[in-house]
């Protein structure tokens, strides 16, 4: 889930501040079917998108004040106890979050160097382990996975504000059903979006329900990220001044 972790139900996540790689991107249209559903209006949508993409959810850790994203390929390797059974979840998130980013996802083998983007499954009693596989810093892994309440979390790192390397640690032991909201929610969170909003709803970002799709409104603010116009980088207030004639666009 988030930015650092999360405080809701399932979890959260943590980005980290690190430095190395960087590639290239474009954008592309949301799912036709999404325009039947009713949208919120531009300056709610709006408020959702500051919410959702300049938040931090850990005590004394400040929010981002520019905007973090991709700008290129993701090489993806998952794996770990009962990873083979949520493969058609995750090869379904990544093929929509593609479609919605313009990124390219490339699924790698298990022995396949230069993944830069992880999904890790493991037993609760070994999530800290997991973490700290990704970040060596015990006491924040520990933070981390006690605020994510047995659920899952995702680490991300990025350079200038474009995101380098992400990593997703999922609680195997979970119901099918949460492990299923859980990939969702933190493979779109972990592409720029860390925060909770409860300012729309239904959305993987509002934590009143668990969801394992989609809405209209989510596939805007996500689109909204990656329009070209919508720099890395970018602080927030300029972020915040461009967004509303791009979430106008997009309604």
């Amino acid at each position: 889930m988030r930015l650092l972790p999360s405080l809701g139900r399932v979890a959260r996540a943590v980005q980290a501040r690190v430095r190395p790689l960087v590639a290239a991107a474009g954008l592309a249209l949301a799912s036709a079917g999404a325009a039947a559903e009713d949208l919120p209006g531009t300056e709610t949508l709006a408020r959702s998108f500051e919410e959702v993409v300049f938040s931090s959810e850990i005590a004394g850790v400040a929010p981002p004040q520019s905007l973090r994203k991709w700008t290129g390929p993701i090489r993806l390797k998952f794996g770990g106890p009962g990873a083979a059974g949520h493969e058609t979840d995750i090869r379904r998130n990544a093929a929509e979050l593609g479609a919605l980013t313009g990124l390219a996802f490339e699924f790698l083998a298990p022995n396949e160097p230069k993944e830069n983007f992880v999904v890790l499954f493991a037993p609760q009693a070994g999530m800290v382990e997991a973490g700290k596989r990704f970040l060596k810093d015990e006491a924040m892994v520990k933070r981390i996975v006690a605020d994510s309440r047995g659920g899952c979390f995702f680490l991300s790192f990025h350079k200038a504000g474009v995101l380098i390397y992400a990593a997703i640690v999922v609680n195997a032991e979970r119901p099918a059903d949460e492990i299923a909201h859980c990939l969702l929610e933190e493979m779109t969170q972990a592409l720029g979006l860390p925060g909770d909003s409860d300012a729309i709803g239904p959305s993987i970002f509002n934590q009143t329900r668990y969801r394992s799709t989609l809405t209209a409104a989510d596939r805007i603010l996500i689109r909204a990220l990656y329009d070209p116009r919508m720099a890395p980088g970018l602080p927030r207030t300029e972020a915040m001044a461009r967004v509303r004639g791009v979430i106008q666009e997009l309604r």
